[in-house]
Parts: structure tokens; sequence; C-alpha cells
């Protein structure tokens, strides 16, 4: 299977939205594909379309690479950015979200800091899981972090095992633990 991956733009705002939904309920991605989303599945995508489309926020489109078939059917994406301005766009961004995060936000650690370049969420679409696309992507952010002079972040899951070992053979290891969106996650760094 040919993917072939781009920088986004505004058209892929409901892709993205997914993204961002999946990393926040795992599943949401599978009912899209098979039209089983609820009512409270769609609001919230809607929501974060809305946060998608601007250009001050995390998960803006502008910070997003999507991966598509060679017909152009969409497999997955990655948002990521550079952690230069991440407390000014975390407080736009969560202010918009405020009506789905159910965490405080008081007690939460920066995800990122300035002079790194964070992979903050990632997805495939079910239907293309299990052909290597999450590497590719994951690659790419790789590529813009190194072009930029910057280490790569991101936040694994402790329990997430296969994800964890993925990044570690793509040459990230643990740094330390932060405590993000009401949990503990491993954040790793890839120089």
């Amino acid at each position: 299977m040919t993917i072939n991956i781009r920088e986004a733009t505004p058209a892929d705002a409901r892709l993205i939205a997914l993204i961002m939904a999946e990393a926040i309920q795992e599943g949401i991605m599978q009912r899209a594909e098979t039209s089983d989303l609820t009512q409270k599945d769609v609001k919230k995508i809607t929501l974060l379309e809305t946060v998608v489309l601007r250009e001050d926020t995390l998960y803006s489109w502008r910070n997003t690479y999507i991966a598509e078939t060679e017909n152009g059917r969409p497999a997955g994406g990655v948002i990521a950015y550079p952690g230069n301005g991440y407390n000014k766009a975390r407080a736009i961004t969560f202010s918009l979200l405020h009506e789905i995060l159910t965490f405080n936000l008081e007690t939460m650690d920066a995800e990122t800091v300035s002079g790194e370049y964070y992979l903050d969420s990632l997805a495939v679409l079910p239907s293309f899981r299990g052909n290597g696309i999450a590497r590719e992507l994951i690659q790419i952010v790789c590529q813009k972090a190194q072009q930029n002079g910057m280490p790569i972040a991101l936040a694994c899951e402790p329990e997430n095992i296969i994800a964890k070992t993925i990044y570690e053979e793509m040459g990230f290891q643990a740094s330390h633990t932060i405590y993000i969106f009401g949990h503990n996650y491993i954040k790793m760094i890839r120089h």
C-alpha cells in the first residue's frame, strides 16, 4: 500500500478533529468509520473542528500532517508543533475546549517547552492500522524537528507497551514523568 503524507489544509478539519478525539476517547475513529457516531460524538467533533480551523491553537490544521492513499483516501494524521509559544496556544485551545475537558488544568504540567518540537497527537483510521503508517507519520515529524534543529518530544501512556516499543525503536528515550490530562505519562525525547 502506497501512502502519501502531506501538510493539512482547512479542508481536513474533520479528520484532524477525529485524530484529536481519538486521543481523548479511544474508539471514536472506529465509530466514525462504521457510521456509528453518537450525538455526543458529533457534538465533540464539531467543537474540535472549530479549534482545528483556527491558526492560533495547538491543534490547528497548520500543525498537522495527513496520511492518505494514492487515490486520496485519508488514512490518519499527526499533530505536532514547536514548543515556542506553547503556553499562549494552550490557553487559547483549552479555553475553547472547556466543555469537554474533564480534568483540572491547574494541576497539568506543560507538555512541551521552548526549544523542542512536540508530537502531540497521532492516530490512524482502524482500517489502515498495521501498515506502518504511524511510523511514517512519526518520521515526518522527526524530519521537521531536525530541520528546525530541535529535539522531538512526546508523551506516552505507561501502559501502552506497543507504542513505547515503537518509540524506542525510532530512537526516543524516556526522560521523566509528566502529569497531563489527569494522568501520568512518560515524556520521551529523541535528540
